[in-house]
């Protein structure tokens, strides 16, 4: 099965959705940051990279013309391979649709993505919900393979464009 087939709900995102992409980017920064400030014009660089099919691929869920939720998944190589490997950059819903199943879906869609690209890694950085959201990732992926550190706490979230 492919991936349209099993999770129909999702397609590929465009160079026209980042200015919105941008918008739910600062709105989950805002709710979970791990560093406190926001740099506007790194995270368009970096999206218009991935939405030009150079470096990455971002699934979204659109309804009546606005994204409801993506993944964003991005290619890298890690610093001891020249095997490449996806990471996830952000799995995000809008805050009014968290209800709907649209998280399972871009988590379903992470997933078979990896299997027809290649190995991913994928998991939750957050400051709530980080049980629930770890249980939810467990589903899709299987137990973690390892745990993530920070030393200090982000203060309040800083803009830069």
């Amino acid at each position: 099965m492919n991936i349209a087939e099993a999770v129909p709900a999702i397609g590929l995102a465009q160079l026209f959705d980042e200015s919105e992409l941008v918008e739910m980017i600062k709105v989950a920064h805002t709710e979970s940051a791990m560093f406190a400030s926001f740099n506007e014009g790194k995270v368009r660089g970096e999206l218009h990279d991935t939405l030009a099919n150079r470096g990455g691929v971002i699934g979204v869920i659109r309804k009546s013309d606005a994204i409801r939720g993506f993944a964003w998944l991005t290619f890298q190589q890690e610093w001891y391979t020249d095997d490449t490997v996806l990471i996830e950059r952000l799995v995000y819903c809008r805050p009014e649709y968290r209800s709907a199943a649209y998280a399972h879906e871009l988590l379903m869609w992470a997933r078979m993505t990896s299997e027809q690209l290649g190995p991913m890694l994928i998991g939750v950085v957050a400051n709530q919900k980080t049980s629930v959201k770890a249980r939810l990732y467990r589903r899709y992926f299987g137990e973690p393979i390892g745990f993530l550190f920070k030393s200090s706490t982000p203060t309040t979230p800083t803009w830069s464009t």
